[in-house]
């Protein structure tokens, strides 16, 4: 076995953790020469078994006792951070990873197990060996025997977890109930001496398998099950036959590592503890010393979070807080997106997430050229993160370089394992997102099958429920689509994504004045400079023309929407303007050529053919009607991206409205409406293709046609009036 594969010490690294902060008397841990053992009565699969863990309830108070809890429903969260796992490494969110009762019922539903008892049970986590064996391990004896257990497993996440459990395994084992210990402390289990253990080489905090995992924890569930049957004495060991994730052995150093820089600090940490614990012995309350030492010792120095409770590779505070600011402004399309990630990296430069938070943020403002120098950092400080911040890096390395479709496989991966992982999510939200621009079919329904399942991750978190709100409204689910929207204001009311999707609510009701009317109250206090003003003038300025007001539609066009008028990102800037133009001559209004020229220059400078659907309809939309010929035929003739088959007839139809032509735009757009969720972007958006045929219908004396092809596509707005001239 190579140094890279043995199994850590962990009793030694908790030794030097302990010396580093300032103790000379190393712990002594639990050892016996004699171990009990006992063997069960029936087989395995006739057992009714007793899970035992080290976590504490989800209410935890911060006093250890023994504690039960129901096993129907299994727990949704248990806590956990006041002990040592590996918080680097892994993450404890899914409590399958540590407590197997879904396991369990699967293999009771295979018929390879009678049933678990009634409750699981918690034992507390103590350095003091007398306290485990005089007072926890009867009780939680009393209650296995009160539940009717045949025998118990024990799972533990830390190292001195490992030891209590070990103890209790003993006593249970001496009292007659068989037992097997899952876990990952190898030394720490076998040092003591227990009947059966089933080893996992994996970072503590995950013994009964890698989180989201359900199939790899049956199977270790079924395995340490079949130790009641195998095991033909004590001290037997069987180690997994699973490797952690992608990984290979690169987590090993991490765990309870002393580094030259974090010694100073460690031994103030040490002495703060000291001197705790002497008011302590004075009479003063001391109960949080142990915790705070115990569930430090698995991170850097004290493990910070973001607000997802994902651990950060920082010490740094201060760039802990700018980093999670930036990342609620960057999921609310706030201003200073981009500031609050300098400042991040300011207090602690090597911090790899803020460098690919900035990358990701100037990609999302249209500031490609500055992308490279973060990107390249972030790469390089990768390995010295988790497991998880390198598997976040990637993604966003793939992102970054227009590999789409390869990310989007890789978040679906990362996500099983990190849920709350919202960062890596984002990209593949909304209409704008990897999805909404994938060119597929059915990318709306792919799009809320990959957000659904992760609902019991989030709970009522505002960014969750805004991306999730729009994906239903997207499918006409509007009621449910109400209630999240609604759940997503509440929690952040300045939310620029969440008033803007609840604009959508409006549009896909066909209600055109309460829209304008929240829109215009919301907007007034949203920056010019943030990300999507652009886009939320772009609603503005049609409803204003919808509803009458078209002085005023064009002066928002004029202020906030053409080029020069207001920020925005280029491709809001192109498909925002370019779709309002067109929309304002189908609704009467008259041809401005000097602003189509002006859009289409634009188009020729960011949007000449980048086969991006989106953009390249709305180049060609902007070619057409500027005359542009030659640069509309570069992309009928070289039709890019992956829905490239429909650039080329949409470019056709935009031509035809820009002549006047409308047999052609009928022919050429109404093939084009049974799929057009491939050109990505929102149901209003695309309104522009189904507005298109309708118009040329009705221009060509086909009326009932049109309103037939209006009322069966879109009854609402049919119901409400369609904004075109002649309608």
């Amino acid at each position: 076995m190579s140094v890279a594969e043995t199994p850590v010490q962990y009793m030694e690294r908790t030794r030097q953790y302990y010396r580093a902060l300032g103790y000379d008397n190393d712990y002594v841990w639990a050892r016996f020469d004699d171990v009990p053992f006992i063997k069960p009565a029936k087989l395995s699969s006739d057992l009714r078994i007793a899970l035992i863990t080290t976590a504490s309830p989800p209410d935890f108070d911060g006093v250890k006792r023994v504690w039960s809890g129901e096993v129907s429903p299994p727990p949704g969260k248990l806590f956990t951070d006041n002990v040592a796992w590996d918080k680097e490494s892994t993450h404890t969110n899914d409590p399958g990873s540590f407590l197997p009762v879904e396991a369990a019922f699967g293999l009771v539903g295979e018929g390879a197990l009678v049933g678990l008892t009634r409750h699981f049970h918690g034992v507390p986590t103590e350095y003091s060996q007398r306290k485990t064996n005089a007072e926890d391990a009867p009780e939680i004896l009393a209650r296995v025997r009160k539940d009717g257990a045949d025998a118990a497993i024990l799972c533990s996440l830390c190292p001195v977890c490992h030891q209590t459990v070990s103890l209790v395994a003993r006593h249970l084992e001496a009292n007659g109930i068989p037992t097997v210990i899952v876990g990952s402390a190898q030394d720490v289990v076998e040092h003591c001496g227990v009947p059966r253990f089933y080893f996992r080489d994996f970072p503590l905090g995950n013994p009964c398998g890698h989180p989201w995992r359900p199939d790899m924890q049956r199977e270790i569930m079924r395995q340490a099950l079949a130790l009641f049957d195998t095991a033909t004495a004590p001290r037997t060991t069987v180690k997994a036959p699973f490797g952690w994730k992608e990984e290979g052995s690169l987590w090993r150093p991490r765990y309870g590592r002393v580094n030259p820089e974090d010694r100073e600090r460690l031994l103030k940490l040490g002495d703060e503890r000291r001197r705790r614990q002497a008011k302590a012995k004075q009479g003063f309350h001391g109960g949080s010393v142990i915790k705070m030492t115990e569930s430090s010792m698995g991170n850097r120095v004290g493990v910070l979070e973001d607000r997802y409770g994902n651990p950060l590779s920082t010490s740094s505070a201060a760039a802990r807080d700018a980093y999670v600011a930036g990342v609620d402004k960057l999921l609310s399309a706030g201003s200073g997106i981009d500031q609050a990630f300098r400042d991040a990296i300011a207090a602690d430069e090597g911090f790899a997430l803020a460098h690919i938070a900035l990358a990701r943020t100037l990609q999302l403002l249209g500031r490609g050229n500055e992308v490279k120098a973060p990107l390249e950092r972030a790469i390089a400080l990768a390995p010295a993160t988790t497991s998880r911040e390198q598997g976040h890096i990637a993604i966003f390395a793939k992102i970054l370089s227009g590999q789409g479709a390869a990310a989007v496989s890789a978040i679906a991966e990362h996500l099983k394992h990190w849920p709350r992982d919202a960062m890596v999510l984002a990209p593949a939200t909304g209409v704008f997102g990897l999805i909404g621009f994938s060119g597929k079919s059915g990318r709306e329904v792919e799009q809320l099958a990959m957000l659904e399942p992760l609902a019991t991750h989030y709970g009522d978190d505002w960014w969750f429920r805004t991306v999730l709100a729009f994906a239903e409204i997207e499918l006409h689910r509007l009621d449910s689509g109400f209630r999240n929207i609604e759940t997503a204001l509440r929690g952040c009311p300045r939310n620029a994504h969440a008033a803007h999707i609840k604009a959508h609510l409006f549009y896909e009701k066909g209600q055109r004045e309460e829209g304008l009317a929240y829109l215009e109250q919301w907007n007034a206090a949203y920056p010019r400079e943030a990300q999507l003003h652009c886009h939320i003038s772009w609603h503005l300025a049609l409803w204003s023309l919808e509803t009458g007001r078209r002085d005023q539609a064009w002066q928002i066009y004029r202020e906030a929407l053409h080029p020069g008028g207001s920020w925005g990102p280029q491709i809001n800037v192109l498909t925002d303007c370019a779709s309002f133009l067109a929309r304002a001559e189908m609704a009467g209004e008259p041809r401005y050529p000097e602003l189509w020229s002006e859009i289409s220059q634009y188009a020729a400078k960011w949007f000449p053919n980048s086969g991006i659907i989106f953009a390249d309809m709305h180049s060609a939309l902007a070619f057409a009607m500027a005359g542009d010929a030659e640069a509309l035929a570069r992309i009928i003739e070289n039709p890019k991206g992956p829905a490239a088959d429909m650039v080329v007839p949409i470019a056709r139809g935009f031509d035809g409205l820009a002549k006047g032509d409308w047999t052609r735009v009928v022919d050429e757009l109404t093939p084009v409406l049974a799929t057009h969720e491939r050109v990505g972007g929102s149901r209003a958006q695309r309104d522009l293709l189904e507005y298109s045929v309708t118009c040329a219908l009705l221009r060509s004396g086909r009326a009932d046609e049109a309103r037939r092809l209006i009322a069966s596509r879109r009854p609402q707005n049919a119901a409400s009036g369609v904004p075109l001239a002649g309608f």
